[in-house]
């Protein structure tokens, strides 16, 4: 890992460099999305999973939880689809991001991060390739391989084994004396029907092959999940229908979790925004409803109906380039695709500017057809550019930022925006909302600090502990000399 560099050095040298190179759209582009999109809504089944999960000893959840982070609060996060009907009209995926009018917003590699709280680690996934997966699931369900690829199967494009499979097994390893096995085959099925689902029940090649470099060689599997999303919404947004294959539960939360309770119709009763733990959102549930209210949400969506940054993304610094790259390629289970974070800086808390777009629209890759960019991607991860600040300034720009973000080029295609027009409640409500992002931005730094305080006093009460320890068996051994 490089050595951070700061946001004041990053703004000029992108803006800079944004001015010379352009855009990844021409200003006058105008997309050819069709305007409606049909999203297959089938439930996500993941109620088996759940079952095997209370199967398990509270010692065993607890190894679980440790090994593998939050991945069981997922099986009882409810999602609404409505939303995500409602929702893929805004996608804009020339810019892989949310655009609610002057509103830019995109899921980012922190907040998955933050929210799955998987062991910490700076790996990321590699692809590898398919033929590896009968032994990768052996070697996961400790079978013989030959029974592994005997019991594969084939659901339309998609290859990998049925959840019965690894539930029978899973049953059988409740016996042993040591869980390692039966966790791992637990962790696998919600990589494989949650985090990557692809064919309904099926854990298929490629999630098999990420978990197992999840196992091994320990990489951190929120920006392969973060891929994955982005090719799925941009797959649904361009085709006009399809089914989501991406982790719903997380896109869901991350959505609910920067609005205001209150604020919105529907959003009641509970402060998502205050939440920063994936847990709080199994805890209680949104009020069910439909696919209109959702989109009349995003439609008047403005800057008072929802956080920059809810409490789980308080993050020092951010990761905003690799290599030669101005942005992130992600590499995902089933493709590699191009991610801009610095199309989305105040959900870091910095001020947003005008970012470098260049080939952000074109860089995409599926490996079943094609893998040129592959090494490409590899030498540039080699070396990934953070981005940190001292400072945090809440919902700000820079003076160019507005004017770029209302010419650039439209890659998404939603209804006109319908929100109230601007006039004096307009107006007071930005005033409320500067105030309310300065007292959030001091509230969070206070958090910050008292959290920080706390650590520091466990570590002198740890050294006091120790020096009197040594202390102690000082003035015995004095006193043994004496005697």
């Amino acid at each position: 890992m490089e050595k951070p560099i700061t946001i004041e050095e990053f703004l000029t040298r992108s803006e800079l460099n944004q001015y010379d190179e352009g855009d990844c759209l021409p200003s006058k582009f105008e997309s050819q999305l069709p305007e409606h999109v049909k999203l297959d809504d089938k439930p996500l089944g993941t109620g088996q999973l759940l079952d095997c999960w209370e199967k398990l000893s509270s010692h065993d959840q607890i190894d679980f939880q440790k090994q593998y982070g939050d991945l069981s609060h997922l099986l009882k996060t409810r999602v609404q689809h409505a939303c995500f009907q409602a929702m893929i009209g805004f996608w804009d995926p020339e810019y892989r991001c949310f655009t609610f009018d002057t509103v830019d917003m995109t899921p980012t590699v922190e907040e998955y991060d933050a929210l799955l709280d998987c062991p910490k680690s700076e790996k990321v996934y590699f692809y590898t390739h398919t033929e590896h997966a009968p032994s990768n699931f052996a070697w996961i369900t400790q079978i013989d391989c030959q029974l592994a690829k005997a019991q594969a199967s084939k659901r339309g494009n998609s290859q990998g084994w049925f959840w019965n499979v690894l539930e029978a097994i899973f049953n059988r390893r409740l016996r042993d004396e040591s869980n390692e096995i039966r966790l791992r085959i637990l962790a696998l099925g919600i990589y494989g029907l949650v985090l990557f689902p692809s064919a309904e029940g099926m854990i298929d090649f490629e999630a098999v092959n990420v978990f197992k470099s999840v196992v091994t060689l320990k990489i951190n599997p929120a920006a392969a999940i973060l891929a994955e999303t982005f090719s799925s919404l941009n797959y649904c947004r361009k085709a006009g229908r399809g089914r989501l294959r991406c982790c719903l539960q997380l896109l869901f939360v991350w959505t609910v979790s920067h609005m205001i309770e209150g604020k919105i119709s529907g959003l009641i009763g509970t402060p998502w925004h205050l939440y920063s733990k994936l847990e709080n959102f199994t805890e209680k549930h949104l009020h069910e409803v439909g696919r209109s209210t959702w989109e009349s949400m995003f439609r008047s969506l403005s800057k008072s109906q929802f956080h920059w940054r809810s409490r789980y993304s308080y993050f020092k610094s951010y990761l905003a380039y690799c290599g030669e790259y101005p942005w992130v390629p992600l590499i995902g289970a089933c493709c590699c695709i191009s991610y801009c974070p610095n199309m989305v800086l105040r959900q870091f808390g910095f001020e947003q500017f005008i970012p470098r777009t260049t080939e952000l629209a074109t860089f995409y890759e599926d490996f079943k057809t094609s893998k040129k960019l592959l090494e490409s991607v590899r030498k540039a991860w080699k070396h990934p550019g953070r981005v940190t600040s001292a400072k945090r300034v809440e919902g700000k720009t820079t003076k160019g930022y507005p004017i770029w973000q209302k010419t650039r080029g439209k890659g998404y295609r939603v209804p006109p925006f319908e929100g109230p027009p601007r006039s004096l409640i307009q107006s007071a409500e930005d005033i409320y909302e500067e105030v309310r992002a300065q007292q959030e931005s001091y509230n969070l730094s206070l958090n910050a600090e008292v959290e920080e305080l706390g650590a520091k006093r466990r570590r002198l009460e740890s050294n006091l502990i120790t020096q009197e320890k040594a202390l102690a068996n000082t003035r015995k051994e004095k006193d043994d000399l004496l005697a």
